[in-house]
């Protein structure tokens, strides 16, 4: 970065297509200033999940309410500020109350645990400072068939503004009597807790039927969350 810091400032209407479209500044911010893959993906994900909360919580499904969003991007940390006018929650009863493994919500505090360096909520849960710290750079660079037989998916990114289109579509394979699912991630950058929701309910729904999930070519960053998620306990993983 040439810059000392650079900013990305939005106030967006609560609906998660805003959220898409703010995450996908974010992400060509990111990039734009070299960030780290890694890195990149986890200050997108922690964003998404920050702003979807504002919107599902705090626009109460009303889209005339406004969130807003800051992200202060620095040659070794990116700090996110996002607040709503919501009535915001108990966040100190969440984040000592770790998630079901078989649900399918509830997992944004976990990942906050998961990918922020530091969080910080204000005393009614209605506004979050995300801070994400970049470690010393380094010379380093990692990096359809129907009825009972399998099923294959290919749904893009997993995030809230996408998942009730996929929902749709895993339903339509669910009533034609799939049992075998794959879902191939491959070229996927995002899942966020409402994909990993997706994933979960998908993986029980087969599970009842005697079916099974498989999800298939995530890339390194979506293994790391899927496996601190213990997502593979629960359904197939294939590099």
């Amino acid at each position: 970065m040439n810059a000392p810091f650079a900013f990305l400032r939005r106030e967006l209407r609560a609906i998660h297509t805003e959220v898409d479209a703010v995450c996908l500044q974010l992400r060509s911010l990111l990039a734009e200033h070299h960030v780290h893959e890694q890195d990149r993906f986890a200050v997108e994900l922690l964003a998404r999940e920050a702003l979807s909360n504002a919107v599902r919580h705090g626009g109460q499904g009303d889209p005339d309410r406004r969130v807003t969003f800051l992200c202060r991007l620095g040659h070794r940390s990116a700090i996110l500020r996002v607040a709503d006018n919501g009535p915001g929650f108990d966040w100190r009863a969440g984040l000592d109350r770790p998630p079901d493994d078989l649900a399918s919500h509830g997992r944004g505090l976990q990942l906050y645990k998961l990918y922020a360096s530091r969080t910080f909520f204000s005393p009614n849960g209605n506004r979050v400072l995300l801070i994400r710290t970049f470690p010393e750079p380094d010379m380093s660079d990692p990096t359809q068939a129907t009825g009972g037989h399998p099923a294959l998916l290919h749904p893009g990114d997993l995030t809230a503004g996408t998942v009730e289109q996929v929902r749709a579509q895993l339903k339509a394979l669910l009533q034609t009597g799939t049992l075998e699912l794959t879902i191939d991630l491959a070229g996927v950058q995002m899942v966020d807790s409402m994909g990993i929701g997706l994933l979960i309910q998908a993986h029980n729904s087969l599970q009842k039927v005697g079916g099974g999930l498989t999800v298939k070519n995530a890339s390194s960053e979506l293994m790391d969350l899927f496996r601190s998620m213990r997502l593979d306990k629960r359904f197939t993983l294939q590099a």
